[in-house]
């Protein structure tokens, strides 16, 4: 890409931002409504199950801080018990049409 295509194309993208108009595709959109989410892999579904209770156990810690601590946890989990989570994941990656709220 040339310097003067690289220039229209950053005005382009201001002018739209300005006005207003949203910079995604209209057909990527449709796509997207109609896409299956990514499954979630075993350390999601452990940090889905203990979000609420290490919120609870931290009040007053954002969410970042919160990851960490779930992070921290699942590095110190035992084995075995890493193991019934990737399980977990296992079983959402077969099925794909799982409802995601009730994990």
């Amino acid at each position: 890409m040339s310097l003067l295509q690289a220039e229209l194309s950053i005005q382009g993208l201001k002018a739209a931002a300005a006005n207003g108009e949203a910079s995604a595709n209209k057909s990527n959109v449709a796509n997207s409504e109609e896409k299956i989410p990514r499954p979630m892999n075993a350390f999601m579904v452990f940090s889905k199950r203990q979000r609420q209770r290490v919120q609870e156990e931290n009040k007053g810690l954002d969410n970042r801080e919160i990851s960490r601590k779930l992070g921290e946890m699942w590095y110190a989990l035992p084995e075995d018990e890493k193991q019934s989570y990737q399980q977990l994941a296992q079983e959402v990656v077969l099925s794909p049409k799982i409802n995601f709220a009730s994990i």
